[in-house]
């Protein structure tokens, strides 16, 4: 018999492994969640499956029939992407400033570089799944080094948000990768660099603009410095 103990554990690593199934596109957009079949996939009985079912649920990935019980994969729609992004736009800035405050530790700061490293990668040839991979850990890193336990607790949110944004080239793929080499992360502007470096950063979407977020650079010291 489960222990109570246990019962919270397993709770998450279901819920682990069926967010990375969703996000990495093995169970795509509409597609049905049959208890019995993922149960016996996962190897658990259908008390934690249902739990799980309920907090994916909460974090906007599945949606939960009323009328029938029937489960599915939530699809990302323009109105989504936006509402995210429009989130986004918070946590990734509060996360840099009180990573900046805080000041980054050498070995976050090599991990930052190796994840830049990896985006620019995965430019050429383009590798949606590398690169939502990369993106998403990249930002995940400051919000885990802001030391702010509620901001840590949207990291679902980063990995779901990054994978709406590149995943569906994986079977869509774009005419070249210039078109989409500009998608580069976040990157804070208090992050150590030449002077001289143009560095992307999100700016806010228009009213009417379209569903993924746009990037101007930053401008550089020397632009700043000019009245």
């Amino acid at each position: 018999m489960l222990r109570r103990a246990d019962r919270p554990r397993l709770v998450d690593r279901v819920v682990n492994t069926l967010r990375e199934w969703i996000l990495q596109g093995e169970l795509a957009a509409g597609t049905p969640l049959l208890q019995e079949d993922l149960a016996a996939r996962l190897a658990v009985s259908r008390t934690p499956l249902r739990e799980a079912f309920r907090v994916l649920e909460h974090d906007g990935l599945l949606r939960v029939s009323n009328n029938n019980g029937t489960v599915e994969v939530v699809a990302f729609t323009s109105t989504t992407m936006r509402e995210m992004f429009e989130l986004r736009l918070a946590i990734d800035g509060l996360a840099a400033r009180l990573t900046a405050r805080a000041g980054l530790r050498p070995a976050a700061r090599a991990q930052a570089d190796a994840l830049l490293s990896e985006l620019a990668a995965s430019t050429e040839p383009y590798d949606p799944r590398r690169r939502y991979e990369a993106h998403a850990s990249f930002h995940t890193l400051f919000v885990i080094e802001s030391g702010n336990r509620r901001l840590q607790s949207m990291v679902p949110l980063i990995r779901a948000s990054s994978a709406a944004l590149y995943l569906p080239f994986v079977d869509n793929p774009p005419p070249s990768s210039s078109s989409t080499a500009e998608r580069g992360p976040a990157i804070p502007s208090c992050w150590p660099g030449p002077s001289t470096t143009t560095r992307p950063y999100w700016t806010p979407l228009p009213p009417d603009g379209p569903s993924t977020p746009k990037l101007r650079p930053e401008p550089t010291s020397a632009a700043r410095s000019t009245p």
